[in-house]
């Protein structure tokens, strides 16, 4: 089964079943998610103060993907290439 990021909608779920006091596993069962990844998405992205927060955790995790795709980017932006390249169409 292919890989699927979290949507916020699943994060709104976790947040309320981590207040619900749920294991882990038993959320994975709710969320139909492995548990290793319920368990990897609590703690990459927890709020500072040690809590899930699901806006807090989507926010932090589209600016890691965001920072991520830029460093695959062929041209960069704001460069001189691209202005060029702007130019020229």
């Amino acid at each position: 089964m292919p890989y699927q990021q979290f949507t916020l909608e699943e994060r709104i779920r976790l947040e309320a079943l981590l207040r619900a006091d749920l294991m882990q596993k038993d959320i994975a069962r709710e969320l139909q998610r492995d548990p290793g990844s319920i368990s990897r998405e609590i703690n990459l992205n927890r709020h500072p103060s040690g809590k899930y927060l699901a806006h807090y955790a989507h926010k932090l995790s589209k600016q890691r993907r965001c920072k991520a795709n830029q460093s695959h980017r062929k041209i960069i932006a704001g460069s001189w290439l691209e202005k060029y390249i702007r130019e020229k169409s």
